[in-house]
């Protein structure tokens, strides 16, 4: 790393590693259970980190305040100061981001896949359906009867 390259071999000045560093502390945040319920109590609203520890009887203050700073790191949660309190406020923003770039398009994917089935089983229906009215009109022809 001394020749100004990150780990993936780009240079740290590469808006592309940047962008995947910004990805990585967004997922690594993420990977912690703890991490994901905070978040799911931030989407409720607001919380002091008191009110944090509280709800979290079962880690300890320093343990609730460094998972708070790597989801701050990760700019998934946004910290204002009330006086001596610390207000965190949820940030979804990079959640959207992350979202929009490595999950809808496997999602859009997926559904074009689906909509190609679809259409495939009703081509395959409309078929099965003619082939049976085709068959039941040879059938009264036989039969002397006119459809």
């Amino acid at each position: 790393m001394r020749d100004g390259r990150a780990r993936d071999g780009r240079k740290k000045d590469d808006p592309r590693a940047r962008l995947l560093a910004e990805d990585d502390r967004i997922w690594l945040a993420l990977a912690d259970g703890s991490r994901r319920q905070m978040l799911d109590r931030l989407r409720e609203g607001p919380r002091s980190t008191a009110q944090l520890c509280a709800e979290f009887p079962w880690l300890a203050r320093t343990a609730v305040m460094k998972h708070l700073e790597r989801l701050v790191e990760a700019g998934l949660v946004l910290v204002r100061r009330e006086g001596r309190r610390r207000i965190n406020v949820l940030h979804p923003v990079p959640l959207v981001e992350i979202v929009d770039r490595w999950v809808s398009p496997y999602a859009k994917d997926r559904v074009e896949r689906f909509r190609r089935l679809a259409e495939h089983i009703e081509s395959q229906r409309a078929s099965a359906t003619e082939d049976g009215a085709g068959e039941q009109r040879e059938a009264r022809q036989g039969e002397g009867v006119d459809a």
